[in-house]
């Protein structure tokens, strides 16, 4: 499966001249407010007609100027999710996902999508009794319900941190399996780091990047169009839960990583998020602190922002981004490929729905 376009669209004063070929994963959009994250998303679903170029998907011509091609909307099987979910207020949750879907979809596969992004609960209730998130899940489960050859998720601004994630765990899920690709606008450099195989970078109409996000992360300009504190998001597998202590015990790239969290349920693995300004670095392995975690590590990468410096921390095969003031920065002399140690309390490592 892949998405491949080159075209060009006018709204007003505003142009958008892109190019690219998405793959069969999830591709991260980001780019400041204003920059044609959605106009691209509208002109591959034809929700705004192209003016020139081609927009193919999986070799058939969905737009192209030369042939004089314009596939309709309802053909292209391309969906969108809004942000704000869009569903019908008077219809119940169950139909609202079932609204325009084919009758003889396998009883099976709704099964699957309701389990997958936990909606089954409420099935009977209107959307004016869930939540943002939940309405945003519905949404979810309406749109992959139309069986799409891609789906299109516009940023959930308008979700709290918590709800945000459970969003991005069920577009993970949803990728894996039911092999459906994804197109995620987001602003945010944590989330596209933890969900995107590639991210495609828009400024002012044009691309501007295409790259894994270890390639396009981290550089001023991403950091200048941050809309929030940076936060590393890691997937990790759990090594022991000491009940007594109230403490997840974390494989963090061979070292052990604990985190202030107990459960009987036995998780296999554990996502938890690290703001990159709650972590402490040290030249030295220094004793008598509170911090639980003390984990040696190599600065890979130095990225100064004018109002504070991040270093990229490898630790294993993990990496985690630290943020400090340009005078800890020139105090502790750092520099690339220097061994620090990096410290982190038990307690500012959150773990994620």
């Amino acid at each position: 499966m892949f998405v491949r376009f080159n075209f060009i669209t006018k709204l007003d004063s505003f142009e958008l001249i892109v190019n690219g070929d998405f793959k069969d994963g999830i591709t991260g959009i980001f780019g400041p407010s204003g920059s044609g994250k959605t106009v691209l998303l509208k002109s591959l679903a034809g929700m705004l007609p192209a003016d020139s170029g081609q927009i193919m998907v999986n070799d058939e011509i969905y737009f192209s100027s030369d042939k004089n091609i314009s596939m309709p909307l309802e053909n292209r099987r391309i969906v969108m999710v809004w942000t704000d979910a869009l569903l019908f207020p008077h219809l119940t949750v169950e139909e609202n996902i079932r609204y325009g879907c084919r009758v003889d979809l396998l009883a099976s596969f709704i099964a699957d999508v309701i389990d997958i992004l936990e909606i089954r609960p409420f099935l009977k209730h209107r959307p004016s009794a869930l939540s943002g998130g939940e309405r945003h899940r519905v949404a979810l489960a309406r749109a992959i319900l139309h069986e799409p050859k891609l789906l299109l998720v516009d940023e959930p601004s308008l979700l709290d941190a918590r709800s945000r994630q459970k969003i991005i765990s069920c577009l993970k899920v949803i990728n894996r399996e039911f092999k459906i690709p994804v197109c995620y606008v987001s602003h945010s450099l944590s989330e596209l780091m933890f969900l995107c195989q590639e991210v495609y970078v828009i400024e002012e109409g044009r691309r501007v990047r295409f790259d894994p996000p270890e390639k396009v992360f981290i550089n001023e300009m991403q950091l200048a169009a941050m809309e929030e504190d940076f936060d590393n998001i890691l997937e990790l597998p759990v090594v022991n839960i000491r009940l007594d202590e109230k403490v997840t015990e974390l494989d963090l790239g061979g070292f052990m990583l604990k985190v202030t969290y107990h459960t009987t349920k036995n998780p296999k693995t554990l996502k938890v998020g690290i703001r990159a300004k709650d972590i402490l670095l040290a030249t030295e392995k220094i004793k008598g602190v509170s911090a639980r975690n003390i984990i040696s590590a190599v600065i890979e990468k130095v990225e100064p922002t004018g109002e504070m410096v991040f270093l990229c921390c490898r630790i294993g095969d993990r990496r985690l981004w630290a943020e400090i003031t340009p005078g800890s920065f020139r105090d502790l002399n750092l520099y690339v490929s220097q061994i620090v140690y990096v410290i982190i309390k038990s307690r500012l490592i959150r773990v994620l729905d």
